[in-house]
């Protein structure tokens, strides 16, 4: 073992943290992590299954009329697609939302700022003398 300036022994191929590194912490948070990931992977693999038997469970057609508009699809088709619209509607209008909001914090920001430039240094810009 040859020990690195970086709290690290070293074996031929192998780095390995030695105790009191506080790098051993670091690896705790990436196991961690790992596991958070197989958790949303266990869950994707739920609704993807899900969605496999509605699929397989609805291969029906039905007909959708909307205004002078007319089709024949598989309901599925339709159920999945209004949620994909439903959800791309929902972040659209998070979104929108959300920097609106921002930009009327920042607003306010800016007035409060300057509401105390101007209480420093008087409404002409001109900073009063002692």
């Amino acid at each position: 073992m040859k020990e690195r300036g970086d709290g690290y022994q070293v074996s031929v191929g192998s780095e390995m943290p030695v105790e009191g590194d506080d790098r051993r912490e670091g690896s705790r948070r990436a196991r961690a992590a790992r596991r958070g990931a197989g958790t949303w992977v266990a869950i994707g693999f739920v609704v993807s299954s899900a969605l496999v038997v509605l699929i397989a469970q609805n291969t029906d057609a039905v007909e959708i009329e909307w205004l002078w508009w007319e089709a024949r699809i598989p309901l599925a088709v339709l159920l999945l697609a209004t949620g994909l619209f439903a959800s791309g509607l929902t972040v659209l209008v998070g979104t929108i939302w959300r920097r609106r909001r921002r930009r009327r914090i920042r607003h306010q920001d800016a007035l409060q700022r300057s509401a105390a430039h101007d209480r420093d240094t008087g409404p002409e810009g001109i900073s009063p003398a002692p």
